[in-house]
């Protein structure tokens, strides 16, 4: 009988020996991507649909001044303001599926961890559903501004703001350097947690 027993925990032994512990890069790795830094920032944009004045139907319409067709221009042109505001998303992250071995130099001797991080991207994620309304002035012989007006200069607006993200140097500076303050937390703390003392570094983007 105790033999089986000694067998049995023998047998046990081995399995549990077999069963490789997940290693530091792998859970590095399994982070896939890792959101450090965001901000909001707001843009405002501008309607406006220039009024139609008398002179300009009559220089249109020759000598003699419609009186008619100016009405239908009024009343189809008209006046329309809006100023209109929105934020927009922008993440500061890193992609950890970029991680390769080399950039994860252990020392078990003196318990140092030297980690090379992937760049730091920034990306625009996301932006406000509903457009602010700052201010709107409309003419008597004008709709209100539409939903579908609103969306098309938004979306204008949306464009011009990425493309001036994209050039702001010190946004993207202050930025970058809120996430890299972040990930080194956050990795010294989870090297930590292994037994080994950190130093982190970050590859170019």
């Amino acid at each position: 009988m105790k033999q089986i027993i000694f067998i049995v925990l023998a047998l046990a032994t081995l399995l549990s020996c077999g069963k490789e512990e997940p290693s530091l890069y792998t859970e590095l790795k399994d982070i896939h991507e890792l959101s450090l830094a965001e901000v909001r920032v707001e843009k405002t944009f501008i309607i406006d649909d220039p009024d139609i004045h008398f002179r300009d139907i009559g220089a249109r319409s020759g000598i003699f001044v419609d009186m008619v067709d100016w009405v239908k221009k009024k009343a189809s042109v008209g006046k329309r303001i809006g100023i209109y505001s929105f934020g927009t998303y922008f993440s500061a992250y890193i992609n950890l599926d970029e991680l390769s071995p080399e950039d994860v130099i252990l020392n078990k001797k003196d318990k140092t961890c030297t980690l090379t991080l992937p760049a730091i991207h920034i990306k625009e994620w996301g932006r406000d559903f509903e457009v602010k309304t700052e201010h709107e002035r409309v003419s008597v012989y004008r709709s209100s501004l539409t939903p579908q007006e609103k969306a098309r200069a938004k979306d204008e607006a949306s464009r011009i703001l990425s493309e001036e993200m994209e050039k702001n140097g010190r946004f993207r500076q202050e930025l970058m350097n809120s996430a890299q303050d972040k990930a080194r937390s956050y990795f010294s703390s989870l090297l930590s947690n292994w037994g080994y003392q950190s130093h982190i570094q970050f590859r170019e983007e």
